[in-house]
């Protein structure tokens, strides 16, 4: 039993270092958008805490074809592509974090940890400015 216990909890380790491990990558797009929609009514917020600059904001706010959905996702675009930030998994679970929605940090972290999402980004670079 105790070889059991042994090897059960080296694999939790291992588990807990691969998604510290995927924090440090750059998150697509479309995964951070779905995992926060919810939240896309913030998304002048959100843009704020990502530091997304000033003009882009202003742009994305007068435009007036886009709904809060396109909004978030403009705002998320612009975010992944200027690369000027931590583009980081990290990062997006801080954001949320500081603008008190844990719920939705909570449910980045649940899919972060979900097997096919770990082979997915485990493959992937860490976030380099």
């Amino acid at each position: 039993k105790e070889c059991s216990d042994g090897r059960e909890s080296q694999s939790k380790k291992d588990d807990e270092q691969e998604y510290i491990s995927i924090l440090k990558k750059s998150p697509e797009v479309g995964d951070v958008f779905s995992l926060i929609k919810s939240q896309s009514a913030k998304w002048n917020d959100i843009a704020t805490e990502l530091k997304v600059d000033d003009n882009t904001r202003t742009s994305v706010r007068q435009d007036t074809q886009l709904g809060k959905d396109g909004k978030l996702d403009q705002i998320l675009q612009t975010w992944n592509e200027a690369q000027t930030s931590d583009v980081t998994w990290e990062k997006i679970i801080e954001v949320l974090k500081s603008m008190k929605l844990n719920k939705t940090a909570g449910e980045v972290k649940q899919f972060l940890k979900e097997p096919n999402i770990i082979k997915k980004y485990n493959k992937a670079p860490d976030f380099k400015p």
